[in-house]
């Protein structure tokens, strides 16, 4: 069951003031909206706790709750806001996040500083008495103040705002109240020295749901509101947006071990490594002193089994004896001084060899001594042959270390020889006689004089034409790639296109007729069309001609050494 207030309502612990006397069953009388007469509430006085309980839900819309004898309760839209009516402080409730197991963490909501912003912004412009604002902010979001602007120090007399949830269609909101802005009574408000009239609304605060649309209805009696030239006015507001907070179950023990778990190296110490730990004494190595002088300025006193180190003059371990300090007679450390170790002020790691120095007899053995003892045979004697190399010589075997004159008879050779290690290769092979055919494969193979004659460029190609019509898309392809064409064109003609033309074909174009030929230079023709320089038509005379070049990148026959 919800019970859902629609205005003030005030609650009374003390009871009665309903149509009969409720203070037997401790009913706490409550009056609807619009009627006279009391009812009995679903709220009881509970006496022996001295508070109000209910077993209903209640839900408390924008607007205030007082209850009992001082606490107002406001319905910041989803958000209730506590507050004292005998100190002024405001409270937040605390919120419970319950997993499938039933376990609870507690929130509250942290809300951060306040922010301004300005919604609609003021064009100067005297408007009629509506407006609409648009909020699109984050969840848990509250206003705390809003404001309108007129003319500075202006007074708006009888002023009343509406504020209507765009998403549910409801009032959300009124200023000065409800019953005002149905009455059509409100309220005197005076500009400062800007023209700003600011409503603070911090007791009530008005709460938004994520990206609600609020529209905000403006009535007033005389004065003017600044806005654009849509008729929306100038709008400002004072906003927090609060964030859920996690706290500590009051469950839960922030100061017992107990609640506690080792994490990593942090162990928790038991009570039997702390009483084992408060058994131990003495054993304390204290450091290096001077002298004696100043171990015992520094330690008076000490505990059995605690030691020293006294420079001076032994450099010995000192002990305490139970009343004293005394000395062992030996050093515990050795006699390590840095005048003795380190008298160059090296500084650097003791055991490094890099810091050591060498002496007449003391050597520091290198990598690359080391390295070539390596690799030197076990047992091995100085200028001798070394055991591999013997038994390469004694086996049988083949080795680099000697030969036989039978290896060296070339009837014994088998596999192949490179002609480069054959001293007079050139000149054999310049006097023997070929007769076999034989065709090169790659770049740096040797030719017979047969396959050059063969393959030297042969006879050029040759094509001769009598146009009867103007030459388009003439193919050549026969030419390739070096060829001669004769034109003996019947009348006056023009050359305007060829096709059938390769990459680096060169054709030697030649006139033979006593007509015009004209070479055009390309327009919208079929096939390969001709450059020619200057890019104009050009003319050859008589007799004449050119050489034509085929680019196939360009897709053109570029016309050079023109004879017109």
């Amino acid at each position: 069951m919800t019970i859902r207030f629609v205005s003030t309502l005030n609650l009374n612990s003390s009871g009665g003031g309903g149509t009969t006397d409720n203070t037997t069953d401790e009913r706490i009388p409550y009056k609807k909206a619009s009627t006279t007469s009391f009812e009995d509430s679903p709220f009881r006085f509970d006496v022996a706790n001295n508070k109000i309980v209910s077993d209903v839900t209640i839900e408390v819309p924008p607007g205030t709750v007082q209850v009992g004898e001082g606490l107002e309760i406001s319905a910041a839209g989803v958000i209730p806001i506590f507050r004292s009516g005998l100190t002024g402080i405001q409270y937040f409730g605390v919120f419970y996040e319950v997993d499938d197991t039933g376990s609870q963490k507690p929130f509250t909501i942290d809300f951060d500083a306040e922010e301004t912003v300005v919604p609609q912004p003021d064009f100067s412009t005297s408007i009629p008495l509506t407006g609409t604002f648009n909020n699109t902010v984050s969840a848990n979001e509250i206003i705390n103040e809003f404001a309108i602007k007129t003319d500075p120090g202006a007074t708006l007399t009888g002023a009343r705002i509406q504020f209507v949830s765009q998403t549910t269609g409801n009032p959300i909101f009124y200023y000065p109240s409800k019953k005002d802005w149905e009455d059509g009574i409100g309220a005197d408000l005076v500009a400062d020295g800007s023209g700003i009239v600011r409503l603070d609304i911090r007791d009530t605060p008005l709460g938004l749901l994520v990206g609600e649309t609020i529209i905000n209805n403006y009535a007033i009696d005389s004065g003017v509101l600044y806005g654009n030239s849509s008729n929306i006015p100038y709008q400002e507001i004072v906003r927090q947006v609060g964030t859920f907070k996690e706290l500590v179950d009051e469950s839960d023990s922030v100061t017992k071990l107990s609640d506690v778990s080792d994490a990593g190296s942090g162990a928790i110490i038991t009570d039997a490594e702390r009483t084992k730990l408060g058994s131990l004494t003495g054993g304390r190595y204290l450091g290096v002193f001077a002298d004696l002088t100043a171990l015992q300025t520094a330690h008076p006193t000490a505990v059995a089994g605690d030691t020293a180190t006294v420079t001076s003059p032994n450099g010995n371990l000192f002990y305490w004896n139970v009343s004293a300090w005394a000395d062992s007679g030996t050093g515990y450390f050795g006699n390590m001084l840095k005048a003795e170790y380190d008298p160059t002020n090296i500084e650097g790691d003791a055991f490094s060899m890099g810091n050591m120095s060498e002496t007449t007899t003391a050597k520091v053995f290198s990598d690359v001594e080391r390295t070539k003892l390596a690799g030197i045979e076990d047992n091995a004697e100085v200028n001798n042959i070394s055991d591999i190399d013997a038994t390469a010589l004694t086996g049988g075997g083949n080795t680099a270390l000697h030969y036989h004159d039978s290896d060296r008879d070339r009837a014994n050779h088998t596999g192949t020889q490179l002609h480069t290690t054959i001293s007079d290769y050139d000149t054999e092979l310049a006097g023997t006689a070929n007769t076999a055919s034989y065709t090169p494969t790659t770049d740096y193979h040797p030719a017979t004089k047969k396959y050059v004659d063969d393959n030297a460029g042969g006879s050029i190609n040759t094509m001769t034409i009598t146009p009867t019509a103007n030459i388009e898309n003439l193919d050549v392809s026969s030419l390739s790639p070096l060829g001669v064409l004769f034109v003996d064109n019947d009348a006056n003609r023009e050359l305007r296109s060829l096709a059938g033309g390769t990459h680096g074909d060169i054709i030697h174009l030649v006139h033979i007729s006593d007509d015009d030929l004209k070479i055009k230079d390309p327009d919208s023709y079929t096939g390969q069309q001709i450059e020619t320089p200057g890019s104009a038509d050009r003319v050859l005379i008589d007799f004449g001609g050119c050489t034509l070049v085929y680019n196939s990148s360009k897709d053109l026959w570029f016309a050079t050494g023109l004879y017109y």
